[in-house]
């Protein structure tokens, strides 16, 4: 009686084959990902709106403003600082703030504007003076970024 021997099967090979099935499968599922992702951000570019970027803080500036008071020459440049949201109505009433600024400039007092506490004094006021002709500006501060301050001979 002889017995049967089993047959001894090359498993190296089935699971080479395995192996190389699974390496497919994942390289399939990854290519599919890929093109999934790529057309959703084509269709996000051009189906979602576009945002545009509005600053928090806007200048808007104002230059070349001389005033003569009490024997002295002023000439002051200024950047007016604002919301973003605000900039464009500045930009539409710049003769109007201009006219207001240059009032306040000169109903300033000559002597006070000769230290740098009469300088930041005079930034307040001016902001003020706007915002108090004008209250839907909200101006949120004028600095000066030139100012001479000269006496004039009489």
């Amino acid at each position: 009686m002889s017995v049967a021997k089993p047959i001894a099967r090359d498993s190296s090979s089935s699971d080479k084959k395995s192996g190389n099935d699974n390496r497919l499968a994942y390289i399939l599922s990854i290519a599919l990902f890929l093109i999934v992702m790529a057309f959703l951000l084509v269709w996000a570019q051009v189906k979602l709106p576009k945002r545009t970027y509005q600053p928090d803080i806007a200048y808007t500036e104002f230059t070349g403003m001389r005033v003569h008071n009490q024997g002295y020459a002023m000439l002051a440049n200024f950047s007016v600082q604002t919301a973003g949201s605000n900039a464009s109505w500045v930009r539409r009433n710049e003769k109007e703030v201009r006219e207001v600024l240059r009032h306040a400039l000169a109903t300033a007092e000559p002597e006070k504007l000769r230290n740098a506490e009469g300088l930041t004094a005079l930034q307040g006021m001016l902001r003020d003076a706007v915002n108090a002709v004008y209250p839907d500006a909200h101006i949120e501060n004028v600095l000066l970024t030139d100012f001479i301050l000269q006496p004039q001979d009489e």
